[in-house]
């Protein structure tokens, strides 16, 4: 199951933001990845400190997550936990 949400991020995607959402998505069971504009063109894993920071997303650009996991239920678990973080964060 592939699970797509878009964000506009609201503040810039620096070393600091990206290890704390890092630290967030490494947890879960879920394949992450992180996009520019609707995800389809560029995707770096969410995982990977050096692959989120090579989009350099700053604030105002439009980005997406992208979560991949056979179960439905992990997948749209793992959706919520990022979309809750980034509500909060960022």
């Amino acid at each position: 199951m592939k699970l797509k949400e878009q964000f506009t991020a609201r503040q810039d995607f620096g070393y600091r933001f990206i290890s704390a959402f890092q630290k967030v998505v490494s947890n879960l069971p879920s394949y992450v990845y992180i996009g520019l504009g609707d995800g389809e063109e560029r995707l770096a894993n969410a995982k990977s400190v050096i692959g989120t920071f090579s989009l350099r997303i700053i604030e105002g650009m439009d980005y997406s997550i992208v979560v991949m996991n056979d179960n439905e239920n992990v997948a749209e678990s793992d959706i919520a936990v990022i979309k809750e973080w980034l509500q909060v964060n960022g």
